[in-house]
């Protein structure tokens, strides 16, 4: 297919098709084709009403948008392509501000290791969401030598 984790619910974007991923229990999906000569309303119109007949579900004409995947989408702090995912600049810049924060505080022994360690944890969980190898790499390459200089 085309690369993009598999969600567990919801309308995935992929080159050619749009997955509708109806039932978490047993994944069931049910597949809409949409080439790229088609009129884009036009596949718009097909998944209202396949939401309307199968699952009595409206679309909501404000909060409907459809654009190339090229172009992505911000979702829960994520910038989604069709092919990869990326974290939104501002979070991470946010990240490590706070990191820097929590880091003068373990040090001045306001926070215990354990916390500072779930907390990192968390965050290096949705990181990994996205396609962040290398940041997380470098985010805990800076940690093995801030605790190296410590010693």
């Amino acid at each position: 297919m085309c690369g993009v984790k598999r969600p567990t619910h919801g309308i995935k974007p992929c080159l050619n098709l749009i997955y509708l991923i109806l039932d978490n229990s047993n994944q069931q999906e049910t597949i809409i084709e949409y080439f790229p000569g088609d009129d884009l309303e036009s596949a718009r119109q097909r998944i209202a009403d396949f939401l309307g007949q199968k699952l009595r579900l409206r679309l909501r004409p404000k909060k409907t948008h459809i654009s190339a995947c090229e172009k992505g989408i911000t979702l829960l702090g994520q910038r989604v392509f069709c092919t990869h995912r990326l974290l939104l600049k501002p979070n991470v810049r946010r990240f490590y501000k706070r990191l820097r924060k929590r880091l003068r505080d373990f040090r001045e022994g306001k926070l215990h290791p354990d916390k500072l360690e779930a907390q990192l944890n968390s965050w290096l969980g949705h990181a990994k969401q996205a396609d962040t190898y290398r940041l997380r790499q470098k985010i805990l390459r800076q940690l093995v030598f801030e605790a190296l200089a410590q010693i």
